[in-house]
């Protein structure tokens, strides 16, 4: 069976938290879904955890938010803490989608 590191699940959790904060608290959405991916045990030694949070709500510009804003950097730093990558593809008027992608080669 394989795991995964105790402070990568940590990490995913807090984002998660996180992002369900943001969009209660910015989005309006009505509308949240939360998708989680992995590698399935024993399969290539190529591991990968795919995280996607995706609402309805108003959206955004990402390019517009500033660097200092607490919640997305904080995020940013969870997932940079853990060697992930964090994307988020918003618009105005069009949700927004949140996903974290983590992988490394187990030997």
């Amino acid at each position: 069976q394989d795991t995964f590191p105790d402070d990568m699940q940590v990490s995913l959790y807090r984002i998660t938290q996180e992002a369900l904060h943001n969009i209660a608290k910015h989005a309006g959405a009505s509308r949240v879904t939360i998708h989680l991916w992995r590698t399935p045990a024993g399969s290539d030694p190529l591991k990968r955890v795919t995280l996607k949070i995706i609402d309805n709500g108003c959206g955004f510009d990402p390019a517009g938010v500033p660097p200092d804003h607490l919640g997305l950097g904080i995020m940013r730093e969870r997932a940079e803490a853990i060697g992930a990558t964090l994307d988020i593809i918003s618009w105005p008027d069009q949700g927004t989608q949140i996903e974290v992608n983590w992988k490394v080669t187990v030997r």
